[in-house]
């Protein structure tokens, strides 16, 4: 039974810390004034990654990015109806941001996964001090 209430602890005690991911973040790039290094970075942004993009007149613009060539971006702007685009010519890129994932949703799972342990754990220790006796 010692075993068992030790197993429980154990897992109890793992999951969030597994159910817990890298977290969000950027990706930031710089461009070199060079139009091309631009369109060479982008092809590396998988398509519906949402982007955020500076341009040189000081405008920003966030939106899912949808396409690339070797002159333009087109993202679809953040809130935006479907089908909704800007065309970004890339010689206008200051800066360009990959933003992954914000850390809300990691969070709740891990608030989620520590009180499923928890709940189990106290089932199973409910479980064996019944079959126990108490003892």
């Amino acid at each position: 039974m010692k075993r068992l209430i030790a197993l429980a602890l154990s897992v109890a005690l793992a999951a969030p810390g597994c159910a817990s991911g890298r977290g969000g973040g950027r990706i930031r790039f710089t461009p070199t004034g060079d139009p091309p290094s631009v369109a060479v970075h982008a092809r590396h942004i998988p398509f519906g990654s949402l982007v955020s993009i500076k341009l040189g007149d000081g405008q920003s613009i966030e939106g899912t990015f949808v396409h690339l060539d070797e002159r333009e971006l087109v993202l679809q702007p953040k809130g935006a109806p479907a089908g909704t685009s800007v065309v970004v010519p890339v010689e206008q890129v200051v800066l360009l941001e990959v933003r992954e994932p914000g850390q809300g949703k990691t969070i709740a799972v891990g608030i989620v996964a520590g009180i499923a342990g928890a709940l189990g754990l106290l089932v199973l220790i409910a479980v064996a001090v019944a079959a126990g006796g108490g003892s």
